[in-house]
């Protein structure tokens, strides 16, 4: 608490008058190729990333947030600079205080620190909206040097302030983890699957949900018979009301232990500021989570669970 009038002081001054030099972008570039090399080699994120590619055809999300090889080749210090110019700007700005501090000293030190940053104006991109599919769409891909089939079956999902997110986080922990109905039918009762899950992603536009497996090229058929039996099962009957309330008791606890520290805390607060849901968004979760009820749950996974509209990604080793 001390040292926070120097620490504010430092961190306007890195907002405001960033170097960007150019020795530093080299190493940071050679860190990003390294990581998509990583995740290249990583299957399980290699098939996701097939998976976006294949569910959104015109949104972003069909992207790596890492982008490529070729484009990072292309990106430059002004370019950087131009960027940080346009989006480091008090009006698109949320600053969080968390700590042991009086109110007037964190008021008087966030103006000292901030109150000549120049004023701007973010420009309101819109991308392109993503059309829920209609279809069933399968792709196949391979990889060398391997014994085991990935594979994302999944679905489009909803946004992070649709009030459907809530209920689609309990169907996840109800249906997730080691005492999900998945994992204990498909691994533990069938043995069909070396990792299974199911997944639950909402987003600022609207994410995704559905089903991950490791299994073996012998096993494919009849696992992916079963994941689609389970999710018909799902859709059709729901969750027991045992599966709600471990559901629930996960998500509120695993919501408060996070918010333990000061951290995480800040960033609670932050994001949910900056994603237009209110600072005091996290204050409100335990609450939505309880109101969820097994009709709730029942309604989110008939609306988003298509079987004759599913996307389903398969990466599996070549014969070679």
């Amino acid at each position: 608490a001390k040292d926070f009038p120097k620490l504010l002081g430092i961190v306007a001054d890195i907002i405001a008058h960033p170097t960007f030099p150019k020795e530093e972008l080299y190493k940071v570039k050679e860190e990003q190729r390294a990581e998509i090399r990583r995740q290249r080699d990583y299957l399980v994120a290699r098939c996701f990333r097939l998976f976006r590619k294949t569910l959104y055809r015109r949104h972003p999300y069909r992207l790596s947030i890492l982008g490529t090889e070729e484009t990072l080749e292309r990106i430059g210090r002004k370019d950087l600079i131009r960027y940080w110019k346009r989006y480091a700007v008090p009006s698109n700005m949320v600053l969080s205080i968390v700590g042991d501090l009086p109110w007037e000293e964190v008021e008087r030190e966030v103006k000292r620190a901030f109150g000549e940053l120049p004023a701007g104006k973010v420009p309101i991109i819109h991308p392109p909206g993503e059309e829920r599919p209609r279809e069933v769409r399968e792709r196949e891909f391979t990889y060398q040097k391997g014994k085991q089939v990935h594979l994302v079956l999944g679905f489009l999902g909803t946004t992070l302030d649709e009030d459907d997110r809530y209920p689609l986080e309990v169907l996840e922990a109800a249906m997730s983890g080691q005492g999900g109905r998945f994992f204990t039918r498909l691994r533990d009762e069938m043995g069909l699957a070396y990792a299974v899950t199911f997944f639950v992603r909402a987003d600022l536009d609207p994410g995704y949900l559905g089903v991950y497996m490791a299994t073996s090229p012998s096993k494919l058929p009849q696992a992916l018979q079963g994941i689609k039996a389970l999710l018909k099962e799902v859709r059709e009957r729901g969750i027991t009301e045992e599966e709600l309330k471990r559901a629930k008791g996960y998500l509120i606890g695993g919501h408060e232990v996070g918010l333990q520290g000061s951290l995480s805390l800040a960033s609670a607060l932050s994001f949910g500021e900056l994603y237009g849901l209110g600072w005091d968004t996290y204050l409100k979760y335990p609450e939505r989570i309880e109101r969820v009820t097994r009709e709730d749950v029942l309604r989110v996974a008939r609306k988003y669970i298509d079987l004759n509209a599913y996307t389903l990604v398969i990466l599996k080793p070549s014969r070679e």
